[in-house]
């Protein structure tokens, strides 16, 4: 089976290693580490066939495993590959945070919750604008940074690159929330 899905990626003019496949663990979790929590992820996988609808299309759990609709779902191997790198650098993110996002969330101000979302755009239409890989803040309603979350959000380029949010981007943000919130 590995084989035949390197072949496709192959095809598909994707580069994975065999073991860039092998080794998508099927341990991402919910979980709490250091004043932060991460409660879900989402994938978001665009195809050429047809227009990506909200939020039917999207992919959740922690390995793309159900629909919205709670049927089963299947996030693909090389998108699956790009959340691991994502998570995993999320975990170092927690392990050692910036001084300014510990300053952020020890306020009180700003949510200590994080949502791990990862774009495909490898059988995208070439007219399908691509979301940046970058950290930013989601809430329903009114912005207010202490509800919603912290979205992680990882991109699978068209030509099979994952980009995940980088250390820039991160400071970047954390910069701009600090300045509107004054502190």
């Amino acid at each position: 089976m590995k084989s035949f899905i390197l072949i496709l990626l192959t095809v598909a003019g994707i580069s994975a290693s065999a073991q860039q496949v092998a080794n998508v663990p099927t341990d991402m979790h919910p979980y709490t580490s250091n004043g932060f929590e991460l409660t879900g992820a989402e994938y978001w996988v665009f195809t050429a066939e047809k227009e990506f609808a909200y939020p039917d299309d999207v992919l959740w759990g922690f390995l793309g495993e159900r629909k919205n609709d709670g049927t089963p779902g299947q996030a693909p191997e090389l998108t699956k590959v790009c959340a691991v790198k994502a998570y995993n650098k999320l975990n170092q993110f927690y392990a050692n945070p910036p001084a300014g996002m510990r300053k952020l969330i020890d306020s009180g101000k700003v949510t200590k919750r994080f949502f791990l979302w990862t774009n495909d755009y490898t059988k995208a239409s070439a007219t399908e604008e691509v979301r940046p890989n970058n950290l930013w803040h989601w809430n329903r309603g009114p912005k207010d940074y202490s509800l919603g979350y912290w979205k992680w959000e990882s991109t699978v380029t068209r030509a099979g690159e994952c980009l995940i949010p980088d250390d820039t981007q991160i400071q970047s943000r954390i910069e701009e929330i600090t300045k509107i919130l004054g502190l």
